[in-house]
């Protein structure tokens, strides 16, 4: 999408898709406007993915599923990413036009039987905040091998139910920086390698 669109329809989009979550059929048109203009962007099973998410997901009414956006409720605010600065956003779109991003669909313990590859950055999501604590400190030792010197791992959970792991819990591997989100409802919490 930010490959694709201006600052104010990729805006507006994501706007459109949280206020309309609760109504699949518009939920489901803003989605396939989206793939439709995004295609030239994506590779062949990813296409495939979205095409079977939205028919899925939007061509059965009897149907219950997880819709795309989850139930934000009042906290969602677009001002509170990270793509809420036009000139952000503008440097952001100009700098994906030559990232190469290698993405691996796989078993998070097992990337090491998948690729001979290291990286720079390694983004979890929200995966560490759903893991208990000792998986936590065992993901991280298992992925430092796989970065690159001076790479970093990235995570983000939600104030109110995750934890994330801390520099005392991953020992002298990582050094940590955390980073609230404007309106304290999140965090994001960069693990870069040390040595």
């Amino acid at each position: 999408m930010i490959k694709t669109y201006n600052y104010n329809k990729f805006t507006d989009l994501l706007n459109t898709g949280y206020a309309t979550r609760c109504y699949l059929s518009e939920n489901g048109k803003v989605i396939k406007a989206i793939l439709s203009d995004v295609k030239n962007n994506l590779t062949k099973d990813e296409i495939l993915f979205w095409e079977a998410y939205v028919n899925i997901c939007f061509g059965c009414t009897r149907c219950n599923f997880k819709t795309l956006y989850r139930n934000t409720g009042n906290n969602y605010n677009i001002q509170n990413s990270l793509y809420s600065d036009d000139e952000y956003y503008k440097e952001l779109q100009s700098r994906l036009k030559y990232v190469n991003i290698n993405y691996i669909d796989t078993n998070i313990f097992t990337i090491k039987e998948n690729t001979t590859k290291y990286f720079d950055f390694i983004c979890l999501g929200n995966l560490l905040g759903c893991m208990g604590n000792k998986d936590q400190v065992k993901l991280l030792n298992y992925l430092y091998d796989l970065l690159k010197k001076g790479g970093s791992i990235y995570a983000y959970g939600e104030v109110f139910n995750n934890f994330l792991p801390t520099e005392l819990s991953v020992g002298n591997r990582y050094s940590q920086q955390v980073t609230h989100t404007s309106d304290g409802m999140a965090y994001y919490s960069k693990y870069t390698k040390k040595g």
